[in-house]
């Protein structure tokens, strides 16, 4: 089923934010908002971000846009910490991920 906080993070995925600035949105209790939303989907809601993060920044990454900038657009102001997330969602740095899909 669908989850509250869904919405949420569709329209701000872009943006930094934590767990309390979600359950301040929602109006809810942060704790009991981590633990329904891991029970529900197996992720931690900042995995479930970034791991969305990732996507967005493969579709761009795959459209042409420079890795710096895709990471920016996605949300990530350190590189490093992109590379790093990336990687773990993806197997493979961004870098690397744009190379294995060079027509």
């Amino acid at each position: 089923g669908s989850f509250l906080w869904e919405p949420f993070h569709v329209r701000h995925y872009d943006e930094h934010f934590s767990l309390d600035d979600i359950a301040n949105t929602l109006f809810v209790d942060k704790y009991n908002l981590a633990r329904k939303f891991k029970e529900q989907t197996g992720k931690t809601i900042i995995n479930y971000a970034n791991e969305i993060r990732c996507n967005v920044a493969k579709r761009l990454i795959l459209e042409g846009t420079p890795v710096h900038e895709a990471a920016r657009l996605c949300g990530f102001n350190n590189m490093s910490f992109f590379t790093k997330t990336f990687k773990k969602h993806t197997g493979k740095t961004p870098s690397a991920y744009k190379l294995s899909h060079k027509r």
